[in-house]
């Protein structure tokens, strides 16, 4: 099973920071990691969870289903203070640092990991930057047609196209089955019936076209 570095720190009771270390490159959770997230199922996660004296067959009837992100921003913004030791354990280099575990730093803290307020300033201007520059860039894109929004998919293909299909599963349906048999009954060839499934095709998907050109092309 996989969980996350923030499931995992708060199974055992441990700070997010301490895990964070724990997975780096030589330390005693690397070798369970997959991707970014732990297996409590390798030999390494069991032997880190059975040293910190827990069974870790029980560790995974506490895992439940996964905490929607609304939940862990909450879980964030209300988690204790950073404490001292936490503090001396964190990595030297700034950005390494879990950006919730600078939520939870005092001033004072953040001077002592920073080295001054004004080098805190210079950090979080650069991270300010960096975001804009990308808001920037799906604007861009935004605008040369690169990016499509979520919204305009969902209103001008996959509601126009769930409507379409809708009609072809019931009006159409229904219609179909009715003429045919009746068609069949009269001795219709073959091409008639095929002529009367085209025409009946296309009154459902030429104004299905028509719909969704007319959403693309009046964004």
């Amino acid at each position: 099973m996989l969980v996350s570095k923030a499931k995992f720190s708060q199974l055992l009771g441990l700070s997010r920071t301490a895990i964070t270390i724990a997975t780096k490159p030589g330390g005693h959770l690397e070798g369970a990691l997959c991707g970014k997230r732990i297996d409590l199922d390798s030999e390494v996660a069991k032997a880190y969870i059975r040293k910190r004296g827990v069974d870790p067959s029980t560790i995974g009837a506490k895992t439940g289903p996964p905490a929607s992100p609304h939940a862990q921003a909450l879980s964030n913004i209300f988690a204790p203070p950073i404490s001292s030791d936490e503090l001396a354990s964190l990595p030297p280099v700034a950005p390494d640092i879990p950006l919730e575990d600078l939520e939870r730093m005092t001033l004072s803290q953040l001077c002592q990991v920073f080295g001054t307020d004004d080098r805190f300033k210079v950090w979080a201007s650069a991270r300010k930057v960096i975001t804009d520059i990308r808001r920037n860039d799906l604007a861009n894109a935004k605008t040369a047609g690169d990016l499509v929004s979520r919204r305009l998919v969902k209103s001008s293909v996959i509601d126009p196209l769930d409507g379409a299909f809708t009609r072809l599963l019931t009006d159409v349906k229904r219609t179909l089955a009715v003429r045919i048999v009746a068609m069949i009954r009269a001795e219709a060839s073959q091409e008639k019936v095929e002529s009367f499934i085209t025409d009946q095709l296309t009154s459902v998907l030429d104004p299905l076209k028509e719909q969704m050109k007319r959403g693309i092309k009046g964004v």
